[in-house]
């Protein structure tokens, strides 16, 4: 149901009372404080807050979020008061407590530049910040999106093999939380529709969001080396996508991907994890995998090198960059030389 151009009166659910919803100019709705939606359905489990303020507001012919904010001063990822949560609690028939657990979130530490995730503390910018991204699949079948998909991190959606994407693919607008519905753009295109163009990630990369889902959501068993790093792989994630991102501002000719339309921001993102999944995936096996193929080329000069210190300190060849440039020169380095004591190399004259 949406009202756009009509006034309609609403019954109020508690009292008799009645909701106003006045269409604006901008076809905007605001709602009367102290008032109930009439349409509540539950939150799905790990919605993201504002994918389901905005699928509420929807439904009840308020287009876009901006309708929460004639109830509070306005909401933005990880600053949630409890004061918010109470009137938006009211208004939607949830307890504060419900929307405090909801999408895995809890309220920021005070002053300390990170924010409670999912039971994770995580940086301020680790998160898209007034941006969104959608898997249109995803929205053609639950009509919601999780909130998995606020962490820069997670770029693909794993269940449809997919990039995410931040841009509407009709009129190229970035896709923000403030757009007038959850499942179209302000150019009123349907990021449902069946035509919109699709990307596919390398398994690597469906791989690599995978172990992230498993380890936010506690199902990563104990130990596991999945991302490269057996004690805290979240932890390691972040630190290899910081090093990811610098390797593609230093090297775009290397990092370069087929991508979908994109903000610069996510492209950055994209290529980023494009770069460093298929090194932590299971590490170190692709870089073994890569040493094998530079001893096993005859048209290679690299024979002598793999004995010298020079090779293990400096590791000019690209083939071997990325891995550096993602793992840090002492993880390479060692891995090097374990191979290399497994896999004598004799120097051609």
């Amino acid at each position: 149901m949406r009202i756009l151009n009509a006034t309609r009166l609403v019954p109020n659910s508690l009292d008799g009372r009645s909701i106003r919803l006045e269409s604006r100019s901008m076809g905007t709705a605001s709602m009367a404080p102290g008032r109930r939606l009439l349409v509540r359905p539950r939150p799905e489990k790990g919605e993201s807050l504002l994918g389901y303020l905005s699928r509420l507001g929807e439904l009840n012919g308020l287009v876009d979020i901006k309708w929460e904010a004639s109830l509070t001063t306005g909401i933005h990822l990880g600053e949630i008061s409890h004061e918010t949560l109470t009137k938006l609690g009211s208004a939607i028939g949830l307890a504060p407590e419900e929307l405090a657990e909801l999408s895995y979130r809890s309220q920021p530490r005070p002053s300390s530049g990170k924010w409670l995730f999912m039971g994770r503390s995580f940086w301020y910018n680790d998160f898209r910040i007034g941006r969104s991204v959608v898997c249109t699949e995803c929205l053609s079948e639950h009509h919601a999106a999780p909130a998995i998909w606020d962490l820069r991190l997670i770029c693909a959606c794993v269940r449809h093999q997919q990039w995410l994407i931040d841009s509407c693919p009709s009129c190229h607008t970035r896709l923000g939380w403030r757009r007038r519905s959850l499942l179209r753009c302000r150019c009123h295109y349907d990021l449902r529709r069946r035509d919109t163009p699709r990307f596919r990630p390398s398994k690597a990369v469906l791989a690599f969001t995978q172990a992230l889902e498993d380890a936010l959501r506690g199902d990563l068993s104990v130990g596991s080396t999945a991302l490269g790093y057996e004690k805290d792989p979240i932890v390691f994630a972040l630190v290899v996508f910081e090093r990811a991102k610098r390797y593609v501002v230093n090297y775009p000719s290397e990092a370069e991907q087929v991508l979908p339309l994109s903000t610069s921001q996510h492209r950055l993102d994209m290529q980023s994890v494009a770069c460093l999944a298929p090194v932590v995936i299971n590490w170190p096996d692709a870089l073994n995998a890569m040493l094998h193929r530079l001893i096993s080329d005859p048209d290679r000069h690299v024979w002598g090198m793999f004995n010298s210190v020079d090779f293990r300190l400096r590791f000019t060849e690209a083939e071997i960059r990325v891995f550096r440039s993602i793992m840090g020169g002492k993880c390479v380095s060692d891995v090097i030389r374990i191979f290399l004591q497994q896999h004598p190399v004799q120097a051609r004259g």
